[in-house]
C-alpha cells in the first residue's frame, strides 16, 4: 500500500506540473486556459484524497505497523512530519471532503453565493462531446473550494487562481513529505522481511528524456488556429513551472535509498 502511495502521488504530482503552469497566464488563449485550469483542478482533487488516506496508514489500522518502523532515527522526524500536517487543519483534508470524488452540495451552494453576480460562467461547445469544457461548472465549484479553504487558511481570497496556485504548493509540499517518508520506511521493511541479503539489482538509466518542463500537456482541445499564438501560449513555461518543482534537497529519493540498503 506504501508503494501504491508513493506511485500515486508522483504520478499525480507529474500531472499538477503538467497543468498547473499554463493556467494562469494572461497570454494564453481563454479556452486552452479553461481546459488546463480544469485539469489542474481535478488533479488537485485526486492528490487531497491520496494524501489524506495516508492518516489512515499511519494512524489508523496501521498505526502499529507503522510504529514497529518509525523508531529509526532517520524514519521517525519523516513520519512524524507528515502526521503532524495531518493532524492540523489542512488544505487536503478540506477538498477532500467537499469535492475530491463527489460534490458536497453546501459547498457548491456556497460557491454560487460567493461569486459575483455579474460574474462570467463561460463553456465551450464543439461538434465533438470530448472536445466542450464547461468552464462555468468547474468555476462554481472552485469558488465553493475556496470557501472551505478559507476555513482552513483563517482568510479569504476573491481570486480563484491565486488560491488554486497557494492549494498546489501546500499539496506539493505535503505529497513531498510523503515521496520522503516513503522511501526509507520501505526500504526498512524491505531489509527486515526479504530474504537475506537485501541486494538492489542493476538498473538500466534511459538517458537523453526530455526534462518536465520541456513537455507540454495533452489537451483533447485544439489550440488557436494561428501558429504564432499558439506559440504564444506555451512562452515561459519552464519559468511557470519551477514554481511547483520538487522542493527537496540533498539526494535524490533513489539515491537515498541506495545508500539505506547498501549498509
Amino acid at each position: 500500500m506504501l508503494g501504491q502511495l508513493y506511485n500515486d502521488l508522483a504520478q499525480l504530482l507529474m500531472q499538477l506540473l503538467y497543468h498547473y503552469p499554463l493556467a494562469w497566464s494572461d497570454t494564453d488563449p481563454i479556452p486552452l486556459r479553461a481546459r488546463r485550469s480544469i485539469a489542474a483542478l481535478m488533479t488537485l482533487r485526486h492528490l487531497s484524497a491520496r494524501l489524506w488516506e495516508v492518516n489512515s496508514l499511519i494512524d489508523g489500522r496501521f498505526n502499529q505497523f507503522v510504529k514497529g518502523y518509525d523508531t529509526d532515527e532517520k524514519i521517525k522526524p519523516l513520519v512524524g512530519r507528515v502526521r503532524s500536517y495531518l493532524q492540523a487543519p489542512n488544505a487536503a483534508k478540506a477538498v477532500r471532503h467537499a469535492a475530491a470524488s463527489h460534490f458536497d452540495q453546501a459547498m457548491i451552494d456556497a460557491g454560487i453565493e460567493a461569486m459575483d453576480d455579474d460574474a462570467d460562467l463561460r463553456d465551450f461547445f464543439t461538434h465533438s462531446a470530448g472536445n466542450m469544457t464547461f468552464d462555468g461548472a468547474d468555476t462554481v465549484l472552485l469558488w465553493g473550494i475556496m470557501q472551505e479553504l478559507a476555513k482552513v487558511w483563517g482568510e479569504t481570497s476573491r481570486e480563484p487562481f491565486a488560491v488554486l496556485q497557494k492549494l498546489a504548493l501546500e499539496l506539493r509540499d505535503a505529497s513531498s513529505w510523503v515521496l520522503d517518508m516513503a522511501v526509507p520506511l520501505l526500504s526498512a521493511i524491505y531489509k527486515r522481511h526479504l530474504a537475506d541479503p537485501f541486494k538492489i539489482s542493476s538498473v538500466k538509466i534511459l538517458l537523453d528524456q526530455p526534462e518536465a518542463e520541456e513537455i507540454s500537456a495533452p489537451v483533447f482541445l485544439h489550440g488557436p488556429n494561428e501558429k504564432s499564438d499558439e506559440a504564444q501560449a506555451v512562452l515561459n513555461a519552464a519559468a511557470r513551472r519551477a514554481a511547483l518543482q520538487y522542493p527537496g534537497e540533498g539526494m535524490t529519493p533513489w539515491e537515498l535509498f541506495q545508500a539505506d540498503a547498501g549498509r
